[in-house]
């Protein structure tokens, strides 16, 4: 089965910032449709949260991944459970004030919907580093690191940074 993780991911960061965006639209101009839209929008990312943090699991244990992303790997899923727990909040909130959200629930669930956003923002950010970083993922990384006599604790950049020392003391000699 294909890695589809890097797929999905981006349709619970999208959500999460629709549905903080319909919110204030909402409880600024106190229209209750907006706040019935962001209701539905915490649904979906309820859904792609479910989704992001399964397949994540799933190309955990199937993708190659070098031992020094290790660390930032359980990090990265770490902050994946957390922003689902908060979308499972914030649906629960929502979801219990039913047709009207627009008292200090309201504000109650946007407050959560920030916190949301800020973990899978800080997520991604760690994702994007394990792909971009570590080669997390990248078909045929794990062949180029045996061709390149790279240990499995090395990153790409640290073979950059040893030519990059080694061109310095050349120049210093």
């Amino acid at each position: 089965m294909p890695n589809v993780h890097p797929l999905l991911v981006h349709f619970p960061i999208a959500l999460i910032f629709a549905v903080i965006l319909t919110d204030l639209i909402g409880l600024l101009s106190k229209r209750e449709n907006y706040l019935r839209v962001g209701t539905i929008l915490t649904l979906f990312a309820l859904a792609g949260a479910i989704a992001a943090v399964a397949t994540g699991l799933f190309a955990e244990e199937t993708v190659w991944h070098s031992e020094a992303a290790e660390e930032l790997i359980e990090t990265h899923e770490l902050l994946g459970f957390v922003y689902l727990g908060l979308v499972v909040l914030l649906t629960i909130v929502r979801l219990a004030f039913g047709k009207r959200p627009a008292g200090g629930a309201g504000w109650i669930g946007l407050a959560i919907a920030v916190i949301a956003a800020a973990i899978v923002s800080f997520g991604g950010h760690i994702g994007g580093q394990l792909v971009y970083r570590y080669g997390t993922g990248v078909m045929g990384m794990q062949d180029r690191q045996l061709e390149s006599g790279m240990d499995d604790d090395q990153t790409p950049d640290d073979d950059y940074e040893d030519e990059e020392e080694a061109e310095e003391s050349e120049e210093s000699e």
